[in-house]
């Protein structure tokens, strides 16, 4: 009560009602305290991920004049061309690698591997001193492994990667590219280079050669051992290039658990809300391929029965689609990162929705449900297991009921899952569809071997079988990389604060974040560390995998300065 409520002769509180304040008040302060209790015993980070995008300060290496100088020469128009040039080099060759390839991956008499043969000689040829200080290590007959050796010390060596391999372009799609696909064409007046593999990632195998070449050619000489790492078959998911590479550098050169940190291909940089931010992904979903067969008796499509082995599939498929897979935004997740950082600089971000963030604990079913309903698909994806069907077979002629009729599903696993999440789900589908039809359920994993049946249906004898096989190639989610607080992380982003804040208005704003596309080679380098960081050094990523893929010349040339500086700052640690 007021000075002025005295004054104008309102009632003093009674007893009853200061005591009724007094309750209120401690029940508040209780409900508070019991809160903040729960929350931080649910999770120590719950309490703190609020406000939690922490930004490292842009990292200059140790100033040094022929170092420096080199980075002026890089730096130059005379040099980006160049660069260019011989990426184009690269470009040129068609390192394509066709699924086919991946059942046949030591076997070397394939005409469609000579490519790499050339690629490997050009690249020899465009890095003289490369060749000339690095050993070179050609695994499984055509990945390259480069060991660049540092002067003595305890330090743990920093391993670079990318792939030399590109996806095939589609005969049926080359007169839609505006230059042919593997020309290497270079457009000087636009400063872009075209064709395939400039953006997937012959830019940045080419940047590593090019920052490591320029590097010896200034003096310098790496505090730790340097690791190039290039496999030949990413694109089919390094069996035989990238896993051979870690099983080389495992039992032969003794590094489990011995480097200090991967860098790979990564997503890069996105903008959001009206700010661009670098992201690292420190976390990559898993990924499986399920196929679901529907096997029934067959017979003359003059007499269908009510539901054909087709359509039985067909609601399969559509009751999966009906029930997608839940999201979620656990403490952990390296998207809930991004959102935090994005809920702190991006002018454009709806208000409710910043405020949930920073309320996280409180609000994240809100979060979640809000970045669901998104247009950009690549946001509800980070916080949940995605599922596709991809391809459908049937039939083999017109008049004839099929016995079998298949569907193969692509799932890419959400970080908080795991592939039994998936088996349990598909199960769980098709057990329904079964006692709708009158069928038996099989599962096959391949990958584990084991073979299991679902008990029958209700309704009598059964009238067919919904097989789901768990095809091989099963990859549960990657282990997550330490981000903020961890000195390899502060490396990172703050060598890329330092090379790509010079062309930005406003401070440049690194972040976690999830990989989910393709799983890159680093699945294979688990073994090497914890610390595995995907990052692509090219502002744009132009049509990777598709028509007109292509990159700017001053992208590239970026690129080179990154792992210049990269290099160099690495002494650091």
């Amino acid at each position: 009560m007021s000075k002025s409520d005295l004054k104008s002769g309102a009632a003093a509180p009674t007893p009853m009602r200061r005591s009724t304040a007094f309750c209120a008040a401690a029940f508040f302060l209780f409900i508070v305290t019991l809160a903040s209790h729960k929350c931080m015993h649910h999770s120590s980070i719950a309490t703190t991920t609020a406000l939690q995008c922490e930004q490292v300060d842009p990292l200059f290496p140790v100033p040094d004049a022929k170092l420096d100088e080199g980075l002026r020469r890089i730096k130059t128009d005379a040099f980006a061309l160049e660069a260019a040039e011989r990426l184009a080099v690269a470009v040129r060759i068609p390192t394509q690698s066709y699924d086919d390839m991946k059942a046949n991956a030591t076997v070397f008499t394939d005409p469609r591997y000579a490519p790499f043969v050339e690629i490997r000689d050009a690249i020899e040829k465009s890095f003289p001193l490369v060749h000339r200080d690095l050993e070179r290590v050609i695994v499984n007959g055509f990945s390259l492994v480069h060991i660049w050796k540092g002067s003595p010390s305890k330090k743990k060596p920093l391993l670079l990667a990318a792939h030399l391999d590109v996806v095939p372009v589609n005969q049926e799609t080359e007169s839609q590219w505006t230059h042919p696909p593997f020309s290497g064409y270079i457009d000087a007046k636009e400063r872009v280079i075209w064709g395939r593999g400039t953006s997937d990632t012959k830019n940045s195998l080419l940047a590593v050669y090019e920052a490591v070449e320029e590097l010896i050619r200034a003096g310098f000489v790496p505090k730790r051992d340097v690791i190039l790492a290039f496999g030949h078959d990413e694109e089919i998911s390094g069996f035989g290039g990238a896993q051979e590479i870690a099983k080389y550098l495992i039992e032969q050169r003794g590094l489990k658990g011995g480097i200090e940190m991967v860098i790979d291909e990564g997503l890069g940089f996105m903008e959001y809300g009206g700010r661009l931010f670098a992201t690292v992904n420190t976390a990559e979903k898993g990924y499986v391929d399920a196929k679901i067969s529907v096997n029934v008796p067959g017979g003359h499509s003059s007499m269908p029965p009510d539901h054909t082995g087709i359509g039985m599939l067909s609601n399969i498929v559509e009751d999966l689609e009906e029930h997608p897979y839940v999201p979620a935004l656990p403490d952990n997740s390296a998207f809930l990162q991004f959102l935090q950082c994005a809920a702190a600089y991006s002018p454009g971000m709806d208000p409710y929705l910043r405020w949930a963030i920073r309320n996280i604990y409180w609000a994240r079913q809100s979060v979640v449900n809000q970045v669901y309903r998104e247009s950009d698909l690549r946001y509800r994806y980070a916080m949940t297991t995605s599922q596709a069907a991809d391809i459908v077979q049937g039939g083999v002629k017109v008049n004839a009921l099929p016995e079998s009729s298949s569907v193969i599903i692509n799932h890419r696993v959400a970080i908080h899952s795991k592939v039994a999440d998936v088996v349990e789900h598909l199960v769980e589908i098709a057990g329904r569809e079964a006692d709708a039809f009158n069928l038996t359920v099989e599962v096959v994993d391949h990958n584990s071997g084991k073979v299991w049946n679902v008990p029958e249906s209700r309704n009598g004898a059964a009238f067919g079988t919904i097989k789901i096989e768990m095809l091989e190639g099963a990859l549960e989610p990657a282990p997550i990389s330490p981000s903020y607080g961890s000195k390899q992380w502060d490396v990172l982003a703050g060598t890329i604060r330092a090379v790509y804040e010079t062309d930005t208005e406003e401070d440049l704003v690194v972040t976690p974040n999830v990989n989910l596309g393709g799983n890159t080679d680093t699945r294979h380098y688990w073994g090497l560390t914890k610390h595995i960081y995907r990052f692509c050094p090219s502002k744009k990523q132009i049509n990777i995998h598709t028509v007109d893929e292509r990159i700017s010349v001053e992208d590239h040339r970026q690129a080179i300065e990154f792992y210049y500086q990269l290099i160099r700052n690495a002494d650091r640690l």
